[in-house]
């Protein structure tokens, strides 16, 4: 009868790379869920970058001969056509997901619309916005040029 010898780990070896797991998943868990935080608010700074910049444009080739904007408010932003919010033609509404909100709206203390008017690149109204989510924020500011300033606070 031959001699077998079966090999396997013990209970403390078991126990000792379980532990090893779970200090790096409490550990890294947190980073991944702040990098997967700070992607989100990045991807909407830059969609709202586009559309500022789509509607500037817009305005500024007489595209439908329109005057064109944006309104801003803590939980979503609406893209317009037309002189303001309250008298546009068409608008879309996009809203901010989970804990991503914009504060501090202020253009020309004019309330939070940012309007291009046909023919000119340089907005009606101009100021700044702040985007915010959890412990991470952006700085958003359009000076009377219509130059767009983008700051990581």
């Amino acid at each position: 009868m031959a001699n077998r010898s079966l090999k396997a780990f013990s209970l403390l070896e078991v126990i000792l790379i379980m532990g090893v797991f779970i200090i790096m998943t409490l550990i890294f868990l947190p980073v991944g869920i702040n990098e997967l935080q700070g992607n989100k608010i990045d991807n909407v700074v830059k969609e709202l970058r586009s559309l500022i910049y789509t509607q500037s444009q817009s305005a500024y080739t007489f595209k439908n001969n329109k005057d064109y904007g944006l309104a801003f408010f803590q939980d979503h932003y609406i893209v317009f056509t037309g002189s303001s919010l309250a008298q546009a033609e068409s608008e879309t509404k996009y809203d901010l997901s989970g804990e991503i909100k914009i504060n501090e709206i202020n253009f020309n203390n004019l309330g939070s619309e940012l309007i291009f008017t046909k023919g000119f690149f340089k907005p009606n109204t101009y100021g700044s916005f702040k985007v915010m989510s959890g412990g991470l924020a952006y700085q958003v500011t359009i000076n009377s040029e219509g130059l767009l300033l983008i700051s990581k606070l």
